[in-house]
């Protein structure tokens, strides 16, 4: 199995993932969640979401979801929406673009319990995704 693979129902590193995008938009998700592995805390999401029974389930926004990208946490399911690529994020040092690897790094800890709580919504930014993601991206988000 190989990322070149988009309609394998694993991610090439084991992952149970099953994606529901175009082929494009799948070998996209596979790339980015092998960058996202590349960090300390992106692997160790890797492992909590591999070690995990079920099945979780990444699609493509479909026009009568709800804007923007979401967990459906009770279902195992990720919805991204393409239009948030590229999308702007506020850093300490100013504004950034949403990457796909950063809005999976965000949206994919919600699978494992983890809620944008606490002050100002942080807690999953500051606990999951800026961890995962400034060793690749050199960002610290600091507003949600």
């Amino acid at each position: 199995m190989t990322s070149n693979d988009p309609t394998n129902p694993l991610d090439p590193s084991g992952l149970r993932v099953t994606a529901s995008g175009t082929m494009q938009q799948n070998r996209g998700l596979w790339e980015a969640l092998s960058k996202i592995r590349g960090s300390t805390k992106g692997a160790e999401l890797h492992d909590l979401l591999n070690d995990s029974e079920d099945t979780n389930v990444i699609r493509f926004r479909w026009s009568d979801d709800r804007r923007g990208s979401h967990p459906k946490c009770k279902t195992g399911e990720v919805v991204v929406d393409p239009n948030d690529i590229g999308r702007f994020f506020e850093t300490v040092d100013g504004f950034e673009q949403f990457t796909l690897e950063r809005i999976l790094a965000h949206e994919l800890r919600h699978l494992t319990g983890t809620r944008d709580t606490g002050h100002t919504r942080m807690d999953n930014i500051n606990k999951w995704e800026n961890p995962v993601m400034t060793p690749i991206d050199g960002f610290v988000r600091d507003a949600y």
